[in-house]
């Protein structure tokens, strides 16, 4: 009898015990599906997030892009301007050439001129005196 009851209550423990187990389990259960539906909704989230990671990647790619070809469009231009200041310093550089040729050959012409001239008047005023000596001692014989 003794030992009947002994059993009863082992049964009647064990009862309790896996009752008790079943709860918890039951509860764990229940908290592994709730973890697990948020571990689902993180990773929407986190999905979403890195297609948004990559769309700015991509923005930022594009933009870039364009920065550049900002950059070479304005590199472009400053070098179109460049070779036009050459262009200019050329032409002008030219005629500045030019007139100092100019001016260098009217300047050799009027000292050439000046210089025909002046060695004519002596050469004239030589067969003056020339000739005036030679008057001069004709006169005297």
């Amino acid at each position: 009898k003794q030992q009947s009851q002994l059993l009863s209550a082992t049964d009647k423990a064990r009862e309790g015990v896996k009752i008790m187990y079943e709860g918890q389990v039951t509860a764990y259960q229940d908290q592994i599906e709730l973890l697990t539906s948020k571990i689902a909704e993180l990773e929407v989230v986190v999905s979403q997030r890195e297609n948004d990671i990559s769309e700015l990647h991509e923005a930022l790619d594009e933009l870039e892009l364009e920065k550049q070809r900002e950059v070479q469009a304005a590199m472009t231009e400053k070098e179109v301007e460049k070779r036009y200041l050459q262009g200019k310093h050329r032409e002008k550089l030219t005629q500045v050439e030019g007139r100092f040729h100019r001016e260098q050959h009217a300047l050799r012409s009027f000292v050439l001129t000046t210089a025909k001239g002046m060695l004519s008047n002596v050469n004239m005023e030589k067969a003056l005196r020339r000739v005036d000596i030679y008057s001069s001692g004709s006169d005297e014989d």
